[in-house]
């Protein structure tokens, strides 16, 4: 299993990088890490750390939750505290690992939040798109404070029973999100 990789080769350095696999040089030898269905690294030949495997982590809330896509209704009591609390719970969802704005408009940064302030203020159009389930809840408990009517479509309750099926390998802070992962020796 990749975690007895891990546990055996706790540091390691990046010598390849490529799309399906990469290469990492550890004080026991190098070795090949393949991926299974990548959906996200980043990664940079000569740079290494601490290696590590996860299967719950803030990253992974995109890949493993059920999405929700969020529309407002009604204007808020205060639109900019509403605004603020969805960024504060945001944020510390991800703990500094994605952008707060990485669901608002389908990824879009630039603009992403003159958009979100545009809609609160107004009380109408899309305020969260296809985000994890983990954070429509706290953006619709954030609208339900502030008096804002919403609608949601998909799934704004995070389901412990759904399986796990992206995990994380870290190398320092450098990362692959894959299906599954592999160590063969070179």
């Amino acid at each position: 299993m990749f975690t007895e990789f891990i546990e055996e080769h706790p540091t390691g350095t990046i010598t390849r990088a490529q799309t399906t696999y990469l290469e990492l040089q550890t004080e026991k030898g190098s070795f090949r890490i393949e991926f299974k269905e990548k959906t996200e690294a980043k990664l940079k030949p000569g740079r290494g750390g601490a290696l590590a495997y996860f299967t719950h982590h803030p990253l992974l809330l995109i890949h493993n939750e059920d999405t929700a896509t969020v529309y407002i209704h009604s204007k808020p009591i205060d639109p900019q505290a509403l605004r603020e609390e969805i960024h504060q719970s945001i944020s510390a969802l991800y703990q500094g690992w994605r952008d707060w704005r990485s669901h608002f408009f389908g990824w879009h940064y630039e603009g992403a939040e003159s958009l979100l302030v545009q809609n609160l203020a107004q009380g109408s159009g899309m305020i969260l798109d296809r985000a994890p389930a983990s954070v429509a809840k706290l953006l619709l408990a954030a609208c339900e404070k502030y008096g804002a009517a919403t609608s949601v479509f998909g799934s704004a309750e995070p389901d412990p029973t759904t399986p796990v099926v992206f995990s994380l390998f870290f190398i320092g802070s450098y990362y692959v999100i894959a299906k599954g992962f592999r160590a063969s020796a070179l």
